[in-house]
C-alpha cells in the first residue's frame, strides 16, 4: 500500500512539473513571438510611428499578453483541483 501511495504522489509531481514547463513554454514562445511580429512591423513600416502610437500598441499587446496569463492560470486553478480529486481517489482506493 505505501508503495502505491509513493507512485501516486511522484505521478501527482510529474504532471505538475510537465504542465509547468508546458505553460512556461507556451508563455515564452509568446513573448518571442510577439517580440518577432513587433520588429518586422517596424522595419517594414520604416519606424515612422510616434511615440505615442507605438505605446498604444505596446499597451494593447500587453493587455492581451495578461489575459492570455489570466486564462493559463484558470486552467492550471482547474488541472490542480482534478489532480487534487484524483489524489482523493487514489487515496480512497
Amino acid at each position: 500500500m505505501q508503495e502505491r501511495q509513493h507512485w501516486t504522489v511522484r505521478w501527482r509531481q510529474a504532471l505538475g512539473l510537465a504542465l509547468a514547463l508546458m505553460v512556461g513554454a507556451w508563455m515564452v514562445a509568446e513573448v518571442q513571438a510577439a517580440e518577432r511580429s513587433r520588429t518586422s512591423r517596424a522595419k517594414a513600416s520604416g519606424s515612422t510611428e510616434t511615440g505615442a502610437q507605438a505605446d498604444t500598441k505596446i499597451a494593447a499587446k500587453l493587455d492581451q499578453v495578461l489575459a492570455n496569463q489570466d486564462t493559463i492560470l484558470q486552467r492550471f486553478d482547474e488541472v490542480m483541483e482534478e489532480l487534487r480529486i484524483i489524489k482523493v481517489r487514489a487515496t480512497l482506493n
